[in-house]
């Protein structure tokens, strides 16, 4: 078959123009070509190449197809990369691997309506806490038994409740060894209630003690602002889609999200897998920071058990990794999570990533890696607007409501500390800690202004036009020398121009002394200059990720 499709790129290649061939036809995958019925699957990475395909090559495919396998039967069928479509075109056979205990709906019949209600542990010592977990790991033991026992006396009464004596033991196994001395067991009583309610609370417990989410982490506590308001909307999408049945299209896959720390990527992330796990109470989620993934594929092959930890991630249903720049350099777990993506994405299994820069401006990442990471949709989450750092300050606030923080307080700290959210909520920690070391509840701009004093002296005065030529020029690569040279070069006069800007923004300098500070250039040139970064900062993303970046980087 790829004797088959390599001919067809090629007679595509032969007909369009080079730039259509690279942007549009050499990222068609083949999928699969079923001779039975005379359909040849071809993929596309996203939906706006999937319709330009359908409506631009599909006949053309479908002729050559004809050509080739010598039939005039053959029909094209172009699919999403990823969906159930696609997977099912590759008639690829699912993952069968051990997965961690869970309960099977077989194990408690419909018919079977059972819980279980522990009677208060008898020993009131220091052993209560061992003994209650005891007659927890038994009241779980029993439903079960009890549902085994009634699916087997299906004709027979049932007494409206048991005791734990009733059950059969041989399905139940409890360890009281840790106790020290011989125990009895409290009774448990067996009463009526639907056993589809217990089996999907088991594995939604299940399911979640093996994700690594933070249940405090919710979209309920995050603050909402211009800033963040793209990605917690992507994100919204995202679980609506677990809304949806199974088998439906993901929205974005991969979900890509960047911007520096502290900014909440981590929230957003957690959000979604409670928000999720919530929806679908069985699903195999898991939250894991980069470094983490790492360190246990290191720790898998130490142990010779790599295998093992390769079925695990592979049997994931929804995987949400952190801080993905961490796989720097690391060309073995780079290629390690290059096939656990591919494999998720073309099983339509969310895969959603954060990390500090554009998926482009990864350093030392193959480029297979980087290239994936921006066919999904990739979402810049930008330091926080005056606005919404008001209202985070008023909404980390209302966790000390015995202070009360003044509207003018809250913007005085939202004025000074601009860099992250998590620099901010530390400055209202410190204020808070402040004013009730002397007694004060009323968190005034006085002490806003005595608390954070040794921040707002470091901030004063530290940002000059030398310094911003300096960071300006690492940032691009460039020699200092080159903000006041005559050089007329690309390369040279983009950053020239943005540091002409940020010296605008970011100092009071007048345009005489900014034009002074480049070569002695004219006032207009650093008008025109400014003028012209404030346009395509406006209309370019990517352009505007860079100045933020800068901008938070002189701040601090």
């Amino acid at each position: 078959m790829g004797d088959f499709w390599s001919h067809c790129f090629s007679t595509l290649a032969g007909e369009y123009p080079v730039e259509q061939v690279k942007a549009w036809i050499e990222p068609l995958d083949f999928v699969a070509f079923d001779e039975e019925v005379g359909i040849l699957t071809i993929s596309a990475q996203n939906p706006i190449k999937l319709k330009w395909a359908k409506e631009s090559y599909s006949d053309r495919i479908k002729a050559i197809a004809e050509a080739w396998y010598q039939r005039d039967d053959i029909q094209v069928d172009i699919v999403l990369a990823g969906t159930r479509a696609a997977r099912l075109a590759i008639k690829t056979p699912a993952v069968t691997t051990p997965t961690a205990p869970k309960v099977e709906r077989e194990a408690v019949p419909s018919a079977a309506k059972i819980a279980v209600e522990s009677v208060a542990a008898a020993d009131s010592g220091s052993k209560s806490t061992k003994l209650q977990e005891a007659v927890e790991q038994a009241r779980l033991a029993a439903a079960v038994a009890q549902a085994k026992k009634q699916q087997n006396q299906a004709n027979t009464p049932q007494s409206s409740s048991a005791t734990f004596s009733d059950i059969d033991t041989a399905d139940i196994s409890i360890d009281t060894s840790s106790f020290g001395e011989e125990i009895t067991l409290p009774n448990i009583h067996i009463q009526s209630v639907d056993a589809d309610q217990l089996v999907a609370e088991l594995n939604s417990q299940n399911s979640y003690e093996k994700s690594n989410l933070l249940k405090e982490l919710s979209f309920e506590n995050l603050v909402e602002g211009r800033s963040n308001a793209l990605v917690v909307t992507a994100a919204k999408k995202i679980i609506d889609d677990y809304s949806e049945g199974e088998g439906g299209e993901l929205s974005y896959n991969p979900f890509y999200i960047y911007g520096a720390t502290g900014l909440g990527k981590t929230h957003v992330m957690h959000a979604m897998g409670n928000a999720i796990l919530r929806k679908k109470p069985g699903l195999r989620i898991r939250y894991i920071h980069a470094n983490e993934y790492f360190t246990s594929m290191v720790d898998s092959i130490k142990r010779k058990a790599n295998d093992e930890w390769q079925r695990d991630y592979l049997n994931l249903d929804l995987l949400l990794i952190d801080d993905i720049q961490f796989f720097s350099g690391k060309e073995r777990t780079q290629l390690e999570f290059f096939h656990l993506f591919e494999r998720m994405v073309r099983e339509n299994k969310q895969i959603v990533i954060t990390s500090d820069t554009y998926p482009r401006q990864l350093q030392d990442m193959n480029a297979r890696l980087t290239t994936r990471f921006d066919s999904g949709l990739a979402v810049s989450v930008e330091p926080p607007e005056l606005e919404l750092r008001v209202a985070i300050l008023h909404k980390k606030a209302e966790e000390h409501r015995e202070f009360n923080l003044l509207d003018e307080s809250a913007y005085f700290i939202a004025k000074h500390v601009r860099s992250n959210v998590r620099e901010l909520e530390g400055a209202l920690t410190k204020v808070i800690a402040y004013a009730g070391f002397y007694g004060n509840k009323e968190l005034t701009i006085e002490i806003c202004r005595d608390a954070l004093k040794d921040l707002l002296s470091a901030s004063i005065g530290q940002i000059t036009i030398e310094n911003i030529q300096k960071t300006v020029a690492e940032y691009y690569k460039i020699k200092v020398s080159d903000m006041q040279s005559k050089r007329r070069h690309r390369t040279v006069v983009v950053p020239r121009h943005i540091a002409m800007y940020l010296a605008k923004e970011l100092t009071q300098k007048s345009l005489n002394e900014i034009a002074d500070s480049f070569g002695g250039r004219d006032h207009s040139t650093v008008l025109s200059a400014v003028k012209k970064i404030t346009q395509e900062r406006m209309r370019d993303q990517e352009l505007n990720h860079r100045l933020r970046v800068l901008e938070q980087s002189l701040k601090g």
